[in-house]
């Protein structure tokens, strides 16, 4: 790969993130305050990485369509990707993102409350700004879109 190559990609993944976080600022102003408020149930004492750090590497996985969790570990331990996560978190800087156990470890004892109040107050909020009303059928009637895995099929 040469230079130019490697600048162009560069240049693309940074408008990529600033667009991701223009959008996040538009609808979710206060997710990182949020995701901060999320109340830890892991001791205190034994934690490395802060909660936000965790599940804002959790939201970025799903964003960016990554499919695994070790792809993720992967892909986001890159030296400008660790920096741009402590920065737009406002965190001291370290060395390295938690390692998919880590984060699997603390999904565990997280309660999906917690999450679930998160989950809430995002989708509140896009109700709130009316972010859906141009996908309405006639202008008028919600459209409901199920997607299950087919396990019997008949003719």
């Amino acid at each position: 790969m040469t230079r130019a190559e490697k600048r162009e990609i560069r240049r693309t993944l940074q408008n990529e993130i600033k667009e991701f976080l223009k959008i996040q600022a538009h609808y979710f102003p206060e997710l990182i305050q949020d995701i901060k408020n999320v109340m830890d149930s892991r001791n205190q004492s034994y934690i490395t990485y802060e909660i936000e750090v965790i599940l804002y590497m959790m939201i970025l996985k799903n964003a960016c369509s990554i499919e695994s969790m070790q792809e993720m570990n992967d892909e986001f331990n890159i030296d400008e990707c660790v920096k741009n996560i402590y920065k737009i978190l406002g965190l001291e800087e370290r060395e390295y993102l938690p390692h998919y156990v880590t984060v699997n470890e603390c999904l565990k004892k997280l309660d999906n409350a917690e999450l679930e109040k998160l989950r809430k107050k995002m989708i509140y909020g896009l109700i709130r700004k009316k972010s859906f009303d141009h996908a309405k059928f006639l202008g008028k009637h919600w459209l409901v879109i199920v997607d299950a895995t087919q396990l019997f099929s008949f003719k």
